[in-house]
């Protein structure tokens, strides 16, 4: 796939790799794009790096690290945050929980 292209393709991975670091800091948008990154970068190492860890071969003994890469940056997903109203304590008052003596 990059034949010929090593010190090209070792600047690019290298810089995206970078970006995903920096990313997880992100706000949410940012970081989901980011992370979107992540997954592609590890499909297209386990795909064309890796050759799917030799499983097409027969003699694989582990699937090596993409599908552990993906689910890794899968575990950084942003969630949505979740609003949750002010809690209203009652303040005893005139007439409230007070007994006159």
């Amino acid at each position: 796939m990059v034949a010929h292209q090593g010190l090209t393709a070792s600047i690019v991975l290298a810089v995206a790799l970078v970006i995903v670091a920096v990313g997880v800091y992100l706000p949410a948008p940012a970081a989901r794009g980011t992370l979107v990154l992540a997954l592609v970068v590890a499909a297209v190492i386990w795909v064309f790096g890796e050759a799917f860890g030799g499983i097409m071969t027969g003699g694989a003994t582990d699937p090596n690290s993409g599908l552990p890469l993906v689910l890794l940056a899968l575990t950084y997903w942003p969630t949505r945050a979740v609003i949750l109203a002010p809690v209203r304590t009652a303040r005893p008052g005139v007439g409230e929980g007070m007994t006159a003596s």
